[in-house]
């Protein structure tokens, strides 16, 4: 079974490049968002295993965020600080596990 990511931030450009990252690797499914509304959306249309919380998310947004995700039973949420891609396959491995290496 694929493991479906969502990556929400402000940046469109960051939103691009973690959409291209997450896709990369076999086994994944990435989804990013920009707002709130974005990210609730994709949370009814696929089955989520991890969300990453990126940059400009305010704290009013984060807690409106973290309560609407809080949820899903076995959904892990990752505050996502950026890095390089090594860090960013690491964080998310650490919650799904290594079954798509």
């Amino acid at each position: 079974m694929d493991t479906n990511i969502l990556y929400i931030g402000r940046d469109p450009k960051m939103c691009a490049i973690l959409h291209r990252l997450l896709n990369a690797r076999e086994g994944w499914n990435g989804f990013t968002a920009l707002t709130n509304a974005e990210a609730f959306e994709v949370a009814k249309a696929q089955r989520l295993s991890v969300v990453l919380l990126g940059s400009g998310i305010t704290d009013d947004e984060e807690r409106v965020l973290r309560g609407f995700f809080g949820t899903f039973p076995d959904l892990k949420i990752i505050q996502h600080y950026g890095g390089g891609s090594g860090l960013l396959y690491n964080e998310i491995l650490q919650v799904v596990g290594n079954s798509h290496d």
